[in-house]
């Protein structure tokens, strides 16, 4: 399966009432934020690509707080090749890093974790139980595209962000 890429010039979310926009699961666009020159106008700020004599312009109102990035608050071992059923179940934290090698995430494994707002989970995942985050919601799974952890996302209705 070949991947098409879309290369937007432009990202305008201004005149509204929010107070924070997290772009963290845009690796392309945080570089642009952290690595390039800017300039406000209109209340506006303008970034510009160094590597093209067009501007990039990501658009918020000034006072908007930028989320560039998340830190995890919960990294498994990288000896871990499983998670067992229930293993985190009721868990406290927001982040969770599984690592390169962990196969498989059992049963209810991340169940009733409230907080939990992110999981990275890799490609060499390739078992998820169907009920594996039962009660967590507004969870978005950090993966590689065209992974089960991508097809996970899909199927239940959880954002997915790919990451290379």
């Amino acid at each position: 399966m070949e991947t098409t890429r879309i290369w937007a010039k432009e990202l305008g979310c201004y005149g509204n009432f929010m107070s924070e926009l997290d772009i963290s699961p845009c690796a392309a666009l945080c570089e642009l934020v952290s690595n390039r020159p800017h300039s406000e106008r209109d209340g506006v700020v303008y970034y510009f690509d160094e590597s093209s004599s067009d501007p990039v312009y990501l658009q918020y109102d000034i006072g908007v707080t930028l989320i560039t990035s998340h830190t995890p608050d919960f990294i498994l071992p990288s000896s871990l090749t499983a998670i067992e059923d229930e293993a985190f179940r009721g868990g406290a934290f927001s982040y969770v890093v599984l690592p390169d090698g962990a196969a498989s995430i059992g049963r209810r494994a991340f169940a009733d974790c409230p907080k939990l707002a992110y999981i990275y989970i890799p490609a060499s995942v390739t078992s998820i139980d169907e009920n594996a985050f039962d009660g967590v919601e507004d969870l978005t799974i950090f993966g590689a595209p065209d992974s089960d952890a991508s097809e996970y996302a899909s199927l239940h209705g959880f954002t997915f962000a790919a990451q290379q």
